[in-house]
């Protein structure tokens, strides 16, 4: 549409401070440091940065006509102004959705400034070419070629198709194996609205002191390089403007989105390590946090366990919200992982018995963990809470083995010793959050209740979680007499029994779900109470909670405190 009379732009003055200083957008630096300052302090701005080159702030038209554009991302019909040459391919671009990438405005603008007798008139251009009353036909600007290239094996032809197509279409489908690649290519390009869309501060206007100096560095890079033609007074608003005005990237990204929704045990490791090479924090902790759930339950029982990276699994390993069946549970999960480390060439899932057999088939003379090969691994072991195996069968095993040094086993034979000999008192144990003894159930949507008995140094609990509607759910413990268990002969000739009464327990009941790709946690405080054998002193304060997520991680911390 063209408009008929277009009126010819005023001069406009701008009021830089609260004294009414003023000066015209586009007139150099006259000296007026205190009108400078105080245009700093109204764009929040570092005056000793803009000192160095004051003229960068001579802002000019651009940025009350490109805004606009920028967000208003209308599919261009008309002939292409750009085409860029990259992984062996030739795209075509417009203007206005090109600007909308950091990577290719440089580009653009450094384009512009070779080979051309009047570079200080391109940017004028542009501006014109980009007011609402000019129409399509008038377009002053040629075609230009650039040429990118890209190292990155993860940017595939689809996936940087697929990062290109969100400069003209508010809302891109993405499959989730090119996801990996949308992202890659979009840190290559810098483009902001594949990183947000949608919330209001991706597109904030006003810009911080900090981000303001590191975007006028930026801007700098294109108006001090050594190809640059363009008087400053003229490119600066131009590359000051662009950087200021493309959406800025934070957390919670549409490729992000996506990664985070399809975790999986063959995704996990490309997922976690793409968030660490591109800084997706919100990426790397969901990962970790999918982790912290999943590590035995789903990915300790696939042959995808082998890809879990060792850093991943220190982190998972040391975190206070690890869900394990027992400690014995996540113990064989670790080693079932380094006996993936070490058989490269395994395709299938081995069996826990042939596992133990790999690792007794060692020379007795020392360890596993003792040798070269087993050195770097110590840090994962010393995450384990080895002091809450307490079972003679599990720990007869361990012996098996020889994969830890024998004065660790000694130590936890010791400390059974100990608890043993004083009714149960955990002495070694001191903190709930990183000592405790845990065991965890796993409640799925077709379960009304869900139970399991425990045992350690003859006292007996239930740990039980309660459906009592679509969603609401409870969980606690209670003490229970031996005699009370079924094949309770059987639990006579393999564990002690304990004839006290009470027994003082400090404790904490922990559950976590996923709802809308967000955990919600809900947990009790940390309680000490005396655990009876009769109601109500035998059963522990109840963790109550509304939730529409499924499966839910119900994680049963205590210890026995010193009677």
């Amino acid at each position: 549409m063209k408009m008929l009379n277009p009126q010819k732009p005023r001069l406009e003055r701008r009021i830089v401070g609260s004294t009414n200083r003023w000066r015209y957008p586009r007139q150099p630096f006259l000296g007026d440091l205190l009108g400078l300052s105080q245009m700093c302090k109204a764009a929040n701005i570092d005056f000793d940065e803009v000192l160095k080159n004051p003229d960068r702030l001579c802002f000019s038209q651009i940025q009350k006509i490109f805004p606009e554009n920028l967000k208003n991302k209308t599919i261009q019909s008309g002939e292409a102004d750009v085409i860029l040459e990259c992984l062996g391919f030739k795209w075509e671009l417009h203007q206005p959705q090109l600007f909308q990438s950091e990577t290719l405005a440089k580009l653009y603008l450094m384009g512009l400034a070779r080979g051309n007798a009047s570079p200080e008139k391109e940017p004028m251009k542009i501006l014109q070419a980009q007011r609402p009353g000019r129409s399509r036909e008038q377009r002053p600007v040629k075609k230009m070629i650039l040429s990118l290239k890209i190292n990155d094996p993860l940017v595939t032809k689809a996936a940087f198709a697929t990062a290109l197509k969100n400069l003209y279409m508010h809302e891109v489908k993405m499959c989730l194996d090119d996801v990996l690649g949308v992202l890659a290519a979009a840190h290559i390009l810098q483009f902001g609205s594949l990183f947000q869309r949608g919330e209001p501060e991706a597109w904030e206007g006003r810009v911080t002191r900090a981000s303001a100096c590191s975007r006028l560095r930026d801007a700098a890079v294109i108006m001090w390089s050594p190809v640059c033609m363009f008087p400053q007074r003229v490119l600066g608003p131009l590359a000051l403007f662009f950087v200021t005005q493309v959406p800025r990237r934070v957390p919670g990204t549409q490729c992000v989105t996506v990664m985070m929704s399809g975790l999986t045990p063959s995704t996990i490791k490309n997922f976690y390590l793409a968030g660490c090479k591109y800084k997706e924090e919100a990426l790397t902790t969901a990962c970790e946090k999918w982790m912290e759930m999943n590590l035995v339950p789903l990915v300790g029982t696939q042959i995808h366990l082998r890809k879990i990276p060792k850093e991943l699994l220190h982190k998972v390993l040391k975190s206070p919200r690890l869900f394990t069946f027992s400690e014995f549970h996540l113990l064989k999960t670790l080693l079932l992982w380094v006996y993936l480390q070490l058989n490269s060439k395994t395709e299938t899932f081995p069996m826990y018995e042939t596992v133990l057999m790999f690792f007794s088939s060692f020379p007795k003379n020392c360890s596993f963990l003792d040798r070269d090969v087993g050195q770097n691994l110590i840090p994962l072991f010393l995450c384990l809470r080895l002091h809450s195996i307490t079972k003679g069968k599990d720990l007869e095993e361990l012996r098996y083995i020889n994969f830890f040094p024998e004065s660790w086993l000694v130590r936890v034979t010791a400390n059974h010793y100990h608890a043993l000999e004083n009714g149960g008192d955990m002495a070694h144990v001191k903190d709930l959050s990183t000592q405790a003894v845990r065991f965890g159930l796993l409640f799925n949507q077709e379960y009304t209740t869900h139970s399991k008995v425990i045992t350690i140094y003859g006292f007996f609990f239930e740990i039980k979680g309660v459906k009592h509607d679509t969603t609401s759910y409870s969980f606690h413990m209670q003490r229970i007499r031996h005699t009370d268990l079924e094949c309770a002969s059987a639990v006579y000739e393999n564990t002690p029994i304990s004839l006290r009464a009470e027994r003082l327990v400090t404790y904490e009941i922990r559950a976590q779900t996923l709802v809308d790709g967000k955990w919600q946690e809900f947990r009790t405080n940390q309680i000490t109470q005396k655990f009876g054998l009769v109601k109500p002193s035998c059963k522990s304060q109840a963790l109550k909670i509304q939730t529409v997520g499924i499966p839910i991680y119900a994680s049963f911390s205590f210890i026995f405190s010193l009677s």
